[in-house]
């Protein structure tokens, strides 16, 4: 009967997804999270200084960084991916700001603490997206 059929059909679908989440449960305690790179001062001052001059590395030039830092190519393609998204973020705050100024001095005094509020306020924000990365 149509009864027996669908019901099997669905105590079939519910042993697939038991067998499934035990076998994702397996898969999640034999992988191990990755640890946090934890950067030199030195490594961030050459990291930094190499972003001044170029946001984007050639594979080449990522190689080199790498070696010279004793770092590993992913480790520096991650740490510039980083970097690119923090810039973004606090390009973002600097244009709200001014933005800000801009439609304050068009309808009505600034105070210099509103600004800096707003400044502050804007860079806990991006502190706390960076906390994030």
């Amino acid at each position: 009967s149509a009864e027996s059929t669908t019901s099997h059909g669905d105590s079939e679908l519910d042993d697939r997804t038991d067998m499934d989440l035990a076998h994702m449960h397996d898969h999640n305690e034999n992988k191990k999270k990755k640890t946090r790179t934890v950067f030199s001062r030195y490594q961030v001052s050459q990291l930094e200084n190499t972003f001044e001059m170029k946001r984007y590395l050639s594979s080449n030039e990522r190689s080199a960084l790498a070696n010279k830092l004793t770092l590993t190519e992913t480790q520096v393609k991650i740490w510039f991916q980083n970097r690119r998204n923090k810039f973004k973020r606090q390009a973002t705050v600097e244009e709200s700001a001014t933005m800000h100024m801009q439609r304050s001095s068009l309808f009505g005094p600034t105070t210099a603490v509103s600004v800096a509020a707003m400044m502050n306020a804007a860079a806990g924000a991006a502190a706390a997206g960076n906390a994030l990365d």
